[in-house]
């Protein structure tokens, strides 16, 4: 697969740290983010200017005022629909219900093992990439 950018928005430093590392080593571009409210300035930037779009983000990080669900609701809501890998410490089926209908490319548990990331990141943005393939008309016979 080839280098994608990601973002990842994480107030705890050690889990983004462990991201950052995971993605780098899989050679990919990587912005580290201390928090929601960096990501949203981030993401306004890249807009503003622009610039390429994240292929990923994966975030665990809200701002003050949000949790990181309401901020990828936010950013849905935004119109940014890149696959987003959701880090959380909460797996209740109450989180789980409102995190499926946010719409994140997966949902990954604190403590996360690091293959499950990189086993979710490949899934999401395989998922991102074949929903870009151009659709091929389809094709009529008549017979007889």
């Amino acid at each position: 697969m080839s280098p994608r950018r990601v973002l990842v928005a994480d107030e705890d430093d050690d889990a983004r740290e462990r991201v950052i590392t995971a993605f780098l080593e899989d050679g990919h571009d990587v912005v580290g983010l201390r928090n929601g409210a960096e990501l949203l300035e981030c993401l306004d930037i890249i807009a503003r200017d622009s610039l390429r779009t994240p292929d990923l983000i994966a975030m665990g990080a809200g701002t003050p005022r949000r949790s990181a669900l309401q901020l990828l609701e936010t950013l849905r809501s935004d119109g940014w629909t890149m696959p987003v890998v959701l880090l959380t410490w909460s797996g209740s089926s109450n989180v789980r219900t409102r995190v499926e209908m946010a719409s994140p490319a997966a949902m990954i548990t604190k403590p996360f093992d690091v293959a499950e990331l990189r086993r979710a990141t490949l899934d999401a943005l395989a998922m991102a990439e074949s929903s870009r393939e151009p659709r091929r008309p389809v094709t009529h016979v008549t017979v007889g």
